[in-house]
Protein backbone atom coordinates (compact mmCIF):
# COMPACT_ATOMS: atom_id res chain seq x y z
CA UNK A 1 0.00 0.00 0.00
CA UNK A 2 1.60 3.22 -0.62
CA UNK A 3 1.89 5.82 2.19
CA UNK A 4 -0.18 8.16 0.96
CA UNK A 5 -3.19 6.18 0.27
CA UNK A 6 -6.20 7.28 2.58
CA UNK A 7 -9.37 6.62 3.72
CA UNK A 8 -12.00 9.32 3.85
CA UNK A 9 -15.35 8.63 5.79
CA UNK A 10 -17.90 11.52 4.63
CA UNK A 11 -21.46 12.61 5.99
CA UNK A 12 -23.20 15.39 4.20
CA UNK A 13 -20.32 16.06 2.35
CA UNK A 14 -18.12 16.73 4.82
CA UNK A 15 -14.85 14.31 5.95
CA UNK A 16 -15.42 13.02 9.20
CA UNK A 17 -12.79 10.41 9.82
CA UNK A 18 -9.67 9.67 7.86
CA UNK A 19 -7.57 6.56 8.20
CA UNK A 20 -3.98 7.09 6.12
CA UNK A 21 -0.21 5.69 6.73
CA UNK A 22 -1.78 3.87 10.13
CA UNK A 23 -3.04 7.12 11.60
CA UNK A 24 -6.93 7.83 12.39
CA UNK A 25 -7.86 11.43 12.09
CA UNK A 26 -12.05 12.62 13.98
CA UNK A 27 -12.24 15.91 12.10
CA UNK A 28 -9.10 16.18 10.63
CA UNK A 29 -7.55 15.11 6.95
CA UNK A 30 -4.42 15.40 7.96
CA UNK A 31 -3.90 12.67 11.78
CA UNK A 32 -0.43 13.90 12.97
CA UNK A 33 -0.84 11.22 15.97
CA UNK A 34 -2.05 7.48 16.09
CA UNK A 35 -5.97 9.08 16.39
CA UNK A 36 -5.74 12.67 16.37
CA UNK A 37 -9.71 14.08 18.00
CA UNK A 38 -10.01 17.43 16.53
CA UNK A 39 -13.12 19.32 17.48
CA UNK A 40 -13.15 22.51 15.65
CA UNK A 41 -15.50 25.53 17.00
CA UNK A 42 -16.32 23.50 20.30
CA UNK A 43 -15.26 24.61 23.86
CA UNK A 44 -14.06 20.71 24.83
CA UNK A 45 -13.10 18.11 23.28
CA UNK A 46 -13.19 14.58 24.84
CA UNK A 47 -12.61 10.80 24.66
CA UNK A 48 -14.90 8.30 26.30
CA UNK A 49 -13.33 5.16 27.42
CA UNK A 50 -16.46 2.56 28.51
CA UNK A 51 -15.61 -0.97 30.21
CA UNK A 52 -19.11 -2.68 29.59
CA UNK A 53 -18.35 -5.68 32.12
CA UNK A 54 -20.05 -5.91 35.62
CA UNK A 55 -17.84 -3.02 37.50
CA UNK A 56 -16.38 -1.31 34.59
CA UNK A 57 -16.95 2.26 34.13
CA UNK A 58 -16.64 5.27 32.03
CA UNK A 59 -13.70 7.51 32.16
CA UNK A 60 -13.76 10.52 29.87
CA UNK A 61 -10.19 12.83 29.12
CA UNK A 62 -11.40 16.21 28.60
CA UNK A 63 -9.55 19.15 26.83
CA UNK A 64 -10.90 22.29 27.43
CA UNK A 65 -10.60 25.63 25.05
CA UNK A 66 -12.45 28.28 27.57
CA UNK A 67 -9.56 27.60 30.02
CA UNK A 68 -7.02 25.23 28.62
CA UNK A 69 -6.94 22.47 31.07
CA UNK A 70 -6.78 19.01 30.65
CA UNK A 71 -9.23 16.30 33.02
CA UNK A 72 -10.06 12.64 33.94
CA UNK A 73 -13.24 12.47 34.41
CA UNK A 74 -15.08 9.39 36.00
CA UNK A 75 -18.48 9.72 34.48
CA UNK A 76 -20.01 6.69 36.29
CA UNK A 77 -19.32 8.84 39.74
CA UNK A 78 -19.53 12.37 38.49
CA UNK A 79 -16.34 13.41 40.00
CA UNK A 80 -13.28 14.79 38.23
CA UNK A 81 -10.66 12.87 39.27
CA UNK A 82 -7.30 15.06 37.83
CA UNK A 83 -6.65 18.05 36.24
CA UNK A 84 -3.70 19.70 34.51
CA UNK A 85 -4.03 23.87 34.05
CA UNK A 86 -2.72 26.09 31.62
CA UNK A 87 0.22 26.53 33.74
CA UNK A 88 1.02 22.37 34.61
CA UNK A 89 -0.22 22.61 38.00
CA UNK A 90 -1.42 18.87 38.34
CA UNK A 91 -4.49 18.10 40.85
CA UNK A 92 -6.57 15.30 42.22
CA UNK A 93 -9.20 15.89 43.31
CA UNK A 94 -9.57 19.44 42.42
CA UNK A 95 -10.53 21.24 39.05
CA UNK A 96 -8.59 24.31 40.04
CA UNK A 97 -4.85 22.88 41.07
CA UNK A 98 -2.98 26.26 43.19
CA UNK A 99 0.49 24.07 43.45
CA UNK A 100 2.87 22.17 40.83
CA UNK A 101 0.75 19.37 43.02
CA UNK A 102 -2.24 19.79 44.49
CA UNK A 103 -4.03 16.93 46.23
CA UNK A 104 -7.54 17.51 47.55
CA UNK A 105 -10.29 15.61 49.48
CA UNK A 106 -13.78 17.42 48.39
CA UNK A 107 -11.99 20.89 49.24
CA UNK A 108 -11.76 20.57 52.26
CA UNK A 109 -8.13 18.62 53.51
CA UNK A 110 -4.98 17.96 51.56
CA UNK A 111 -1.81 19.13 50.54
CA UNK A 112 0.22 20.91 48.03
CA UNK A 113 3.64 20.81 46.61
CA UNK A 114 5.27 23.73 45.32
CA UNK A 115 8.67 24.03 44.24
CA UNK A 116 9.94 28.17 44.42
CA UNK A 117 13.54 29.70 43.79
CA UNK A 118 15.79 26.89 45.44
CA UNK A 119 12.90 25.52 48.09
CA UNK A 120 10.08 23.15 47.90
CA UNK A 121 6.90 24.33 49.80
CA UNK A 122 4.62 21.19 51.56
CA UNK A 123 1.26 22.84 52.79
CA UNK A 124 -1.04 20.54 54.77
CA UNK A 125 -4.45 21.85 55.42
CA UNK A 126 -8.21 21.82 56.32
CA UNK A 127 -9.67 24.70 54.71
CA UNK A 128 -12.92 23.99 56.72
CA UNK A 129 -10.81 24.76 60.11
CA UNK A 130 -8.80 27.37 58.86
CA UNK A 131 -5.70 24.67 60.00
CA UNK A 132 -2.36 25.59 57.76
CA UNK A 133 0.75 23.15 58.20
CA UNK A 134 3.26 24.27 55.83
CA UNK A 135 6.90 22.92 55.33
CA UNK A 136 9.79 24.73 53.71
CA UNK A 137 13.14 22.46 52.17
CA UNK A 138 15.41 24.37 50.71
CA UNK A 139 17.83 22.61 48.36
CA UNK A 140 21.48 24.10 49.55
CA UNK A 141 24.25 22.26 51.08
CA UNK A 142 23.24 22.11 54.58
CA UNK A 143 19.92 22.82 53.60
CA UNK A 144 17.47 23.95 55.84
CA UNK A 145 14.09 22.17 57.34
CA UNK A 146 11.68 24.61 58.62
CA UNK A 147 7.96 23.57 59.99
CA UNK A 148 5.25 25.82 60.54
CA UNK A 149 5.29 29.72 59.69
CA UNK A 150 7.84 31.06 61.95
CA UNK A 151 8.02 27.68 63.46
CA UNK A 152 10.92 25.13 64.13
CA UNK A 153 13.56 25.74 61.78
CA UNK A 154 16.46 23.46 61.20
CA UNK A 155 19.92 23.51 59.51
CA UNK A 156 21.76 21.27 61.89
CA UNK A 157 21.17 17.65 63.81
CA UNK A 158 17.17 17.06 64.66
CA UNK A 159 16.69 14.77 67.53
CA UNK A 160 13.45 12.80 68.49
CA UNK A 161 13.14 11.91 72.11
CA UNK A 162 16.58 13.24 72.90
CA UNK A 163 17.60 17.02 73.50
CA UNK A 164 21.26 16.02 71.93
CA UNK A 165 21.14 14.11 68.84
CA UNK A 166 24.67 12.76 67.01
CA UNK A 167 23.30 12.93 63.36
CA UNK A 168 21.00 14.75 61.35
CA UNK A 169 17.93 12.65 61.86
CA UNK A 170 18.43 10.91 65.75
Amino acid sequence: QHATDKMNFRAGGTTTMTLVGGRVGIGTVTPDAHVNLHVAGAAYAFLALEATDAGGRQYELFSYATDQSFHLYDRTASAYRFTVDETGNFGIGTTAPIAKLHVSNAGAEGFEVNPSGGTVYLTGYNRSGGAYAPVALTGSSGGTLTLGSGGASFNTNVGIGTTAPGRLLH
